[in-house]
């Protein structure tokens, strides 16, 4: 079911992901107590996520394509359907919001990580 869950949030209509490809993801899998890994999760993402609650959650949206593109702004307008100018203002908005750079490696690398956790809990049904 976790890779069902998985699959779903890569966003790629009729994607499959077989326990095979969860890479070093599948570690967490044996962990017994999530309880730190939430922890993470809440001190990397927590403002972010309380300051969309109940919202579309654009800034998410928007954080995550920002990962995936590895910060190329026409790919993240095209991943959101947004016009390039907003992807700027969302990233400023990010930026002031989570209270750190992402132009830094080290805070996109922790927020990449924190994203990546928190789709794991939620595909093991930890998170919602």
């Amino acid at each position: 079911m976790a890779c069902v869950r998985l699959a779903r949030i890569s966003g790629i209509p009729d994607k499959v992901i077989s326990a095979s490809d969860l890479g070093a993801m599948r570690f967490l899998f044996s962990l017994e107590d999530p309880a730190p890994v939430r922890e993470y999760v809440a001190e990397q993402l927590g403002v972010l996520l309380d300051h969309e609650a109940g919202k579309e959650a654009a800034l998410f949206v928007t954080l995550r394509a920002y990962l995936n593109a590895s910060g190329h702004h026409p790919t993240i307008a095209a991943r959101c359907h947004i016009h390039p100018s907003t992807v700027k203002y969302r990233i400023s908005r990010l930026e002031a919001v989570l209270d750190r750079r992402l132009n830094d490696p080290q805070v996109r690398f922790e927020l990449q990580l924190a994203v990546a956790l928190l789709d794991f809990l939620w595909a093991v049904g930890i998170e919602s």
